[in-house]
């Protein structure tokens, strides 16, 4: 009954508290596999063998039937509704627990990156064939398996500093219950009592199995000595004395960081974001994933259809492109705009400055990108018509 106990003693402290009829407690031991506190109000599900394709299998259906809702509604939400509701509808219930099961086999972890690809493609717009990297790019979003080792490492830092607590005897301030504080390994230090240079790297706990050697603490563990180089950005991010500067200083070293621009509604940001994906409905995109066999340009024929040719060179287009021109001109100043050649010009209509930047560069940034934004429908939508 040492499981029972454990979680009677869990259930007695003090930041934690449970609804007893919600959940019903089975213990049975079987082929020397532990089934434990079966959630039956979520409906999780634990195999007899403690492997966790039956799990994934239900969180994966539950998932997808509400990301089958958004889909339904995708032509009438805007990108930034959608997103929202990914991430307050579909995310939660595939990262519920994942520190428990992220040592589950890299079959499973494809399909649930399989699940963030599809989100990915309904909030952009974009095709099917786009680059799952240049989708995560897009929206600032990471891989699942990143926000994975986040969560862990987060749960982690905690029990590190609950035992610093719990040593220096501020009970109150403890952030995890004892069984998991009192898990944390020693360092090095700590157990030889000598002047070493990994002295602040935590005994890496020993194991016999390789499931258990992908478990949360052990894999934890290596990960955390990980963060212990010679890089000061990485040492400040294990030596934060909060749990918010820890997730803080983790996500700007390690996560990507959306892009405000690219989340502007206006007629044309969906043409748009296929352009930056490098695939849209140019010939040249088409050509390079195999889709048509002639990347040349129907239109004039003098070259293949790429992005630089579509805005900056095609004659088909030239009454759209002096009308952009024209309105960064009255953004920019006219030097500025000379000093740009023709990629610097793409980069500029797609991506906006990277130099221009607050207090006044911010706003301008934002004009250049709703202009653009309008007026680049305007030319896509040509072509449309042209087609």
């Amino acid at each position: 009954m040492s499981e029972t106990s454990n979680c009677t003693g869990w259930l007695r402290f003090p930041k934690i508290g449970l609804r007893m009829f919600r959940f019903d407690f089975a213990f049975v031991i079987r082929q020397r596999s532990v089934h434990c506190l079966v959630d039956e109000a979520r409906k999780k599900s634990f195999s007899s063998d403690m492997k966790w394709g039956s799990h994934i299998d239900a969180i994966l259906k539950k998932a997808f039937n509400r990301l089958n809702g958004i889909r339904r509604l995708k032509s009438v939400l805007s990108r930034v509704v959608k997103e929202t509701l990914y991430k307050s509808l579909v995310l939660p219930i595939v990262e519920y627990g994942s520190v428990l099961f992220d040592n589950c086999s890299a079959c499973l972890k494809l399909r649930l990156e399989r699940l963030h690809r599809n989100d990915a493609v309904i909030v952009t717009g974009a095709f099917k064939n786009s680059s799952f990297a240049r989708l995560l790019n897009e929206l600032g979003w990471d891989s699942l398996e990143d926000r994975r080792k986040l969560a862990r490492l987060s749960l982690f830092k905690k029990m590190t500093l609950s035992a610093q607590f719990h040593k220096d005897g501020n009970v109150n301030e403890i952030l995890v219950p004892e069984y998991l504080h009192s898990m944390v390994p020693p360092s090095v230090g700590d157990r030889s009592g000598y002047v070493l240079r990994n002295a602040g790297k935590l005994d890496n706990v020993k194991t016999r199995l390789v499931s258990s050697y992908n478990s949360f603490l052990p894999k934890t563990t290596r990960d955390w000595n990980s963060l212990l180089s010679d890089n000061n950005d990485l040492k400040a991010i294990q030596q934060s004395k909060t749990i918010e500067s820890f997730k803080a200083n983790y996500k700007k070293q390690f996560l990507r960081t959306p892009n405000p621009l690219y989340r502007i509604e206006n007629g044309g940001n969906m043409h748009q974001t296929r352009l930056r994906l490098g695939l849209s409905q140019l010939r040249a995109h088409l050509f390079q994933h195999n889709l048509i066999d002639n990347p040349t340009c129907q239109f004039c024929g003098l070259e293949p259809e790429t992005t630089s040719h579509y805005i900056l060179k095609c004659p088909t287009y030239t009454v759209h492109r002096v009308r952009i021109l024209m309105g960064l001109t009255n953004l920019l100043d006219a030097p500025y705009i000379a000093g740009l050649n023709d990629d610097k010009i793409v980069q500029l209509f797609l991506h906006g400055d990277p130099l221009l930047r607050p207090p006044r560069g911010w706003l301008i940034d934002l004009q250049i990108d709703t202009t653009r934004s309008i007026l680049m429908h305007k030319l896509l939508m040509a072509d449309v018509l042209k087609h």
